[in-house]
């Protein structure tokens, strides 16, 4: 009876040990691993545009994801379950006022959290992509599609048959009607004529323009000198239209520009040349900046064509989006 009884126990005591062992082994916290996360991206994204996804894995349990901190608040949103960045504010993706955003992420499974540092770069949006090219043909109407450039939801450029290029866009939006010549002469001349009240800015309205480079100059001093380069992504030295076409028109004489004055004016050597001349079929073959200031875009646009005494022909090549 004794060795009966004393068998009996020996397996019992086996038998806990074993559950005892089982159970530690079940209840070891989950190893959690996650990597920093690093991207550089265009400014100003559309709300609830993708960032970029998370690596995390675990041994144990399931995967969930939260933002403990950020450098601006509300500015990223994370998807508690998949890891997946996205633009909460498109409002807080400013280059200017934001060039870097940053963020800790917690990766947590079961007990166990992992930090994950993100860190998101702002870039300016300048466009890059293949050539397109616009040919308004003189004669016809402008006000058709077909005979405008539509860059964007703001910036549809084409030309009337007479005088500047402009921004039929800007037109609608505001006034709900096309500009009348007298409107486009003032924007562009500083005129009073029209009856229309708005902000004379040198032409194209909500769009700034530089010149980039010296292709297409002639070799003279006034070129050799010049320093009022633009470059993309960068608004120094970007002006009105008017600006360009009066800059140019100097360089091409021979006088050296040293400033601008405004919209409509600039320095020769310390003089101030108000409301200068243009000669506009100089604008052919000049590499030039545009910058669509209200959605800060930039790309590079160099006119083909420009149609003079009488004839109304608008033609250029630009960069596209990537």
């Amino acid at each position: 009876m004794k060795k009966f009884t004393w068998h009996y126990a020996a397996l019992f005591s086996l038998s806990a040990f074993m559950f005892v062992a089982s159970s530690c082994s079940d209840e070891s916290d989950p190893v959690v691993t996650a990597a920093d996360f690093e991207t550089t991206m265009d400014e100003n994204p559309e709300s609830g545009a993708e960032i970029g996804n998370l690596e995390a894995s675990t041994d144990k349990g399931t995967l969930s994801f939260a933002i403990t901190s950020q450098s601006v608040a509300g500015a990223i949103a994370v998807n508690s379950a998949t890891g997946e960045l996205t633009v909460a504010d498109a409002s807080k993706f400013d280059f200017e006022t934001y060039p870097t955003l940053t963020a800790v992420v917690s990766a947590k499974s079961e007990g166990t959290e992992k930090p994950v540092n993100v860190t998101i770069n702002l870039q300016k949006v300048i466009w890059e992509g293949a050539n397109f090219t616009f040919t308004k043909a003189s004669g016809a109407d402008w006000k058709l599609a077909a005979n405008q450039d539509r860059i964007t939801d703001l910036v549809s450029l084409t030309r009337q048959n007479k005088g500047p290029m402009y921004n039929y866009q800007w037109w609608q939006d505001v006034f709900e009607s096309d500009a009348t010549f007298n409107d486009l002469s003032d924007d562009f001349w500083n005129n009073s004529d029209s009856e229309r009240d708005f902000v004379r800015s040198g032409g194209t309205i909500g769009i700034r323009w530089a010149i980039l480079d010296n292709t297409g100059a002639s070799e003279n001093e006034a070129w050799e000198s010049f320093d009022l380069y633009g470059t993309p992504g960068d608004p120094t030295h970007y002006y009105s239209f008017h600006n360009i076409a009066s800059i140019l028109a100097d360089l091409e004489d021979n006088t050296a520009v040293t400033g601008v004055v405004d919209n409509f004016s600039h320095e020769n050597d310390g003089s101030i040349n108000e409301n200068a001349s243009t000669e506009m079929e100089l604008l052919e073959g000049k590499k030039l900046g545009v910058w669509l200031v209200e959605e800060d875009i930039y790309f590079t646009l160099t006119f083909t064509e420009w149609g003079v005494d009488g004839a109304n022909t608008l033609s250029y090549i630009r960069s596209t989006k990537d």
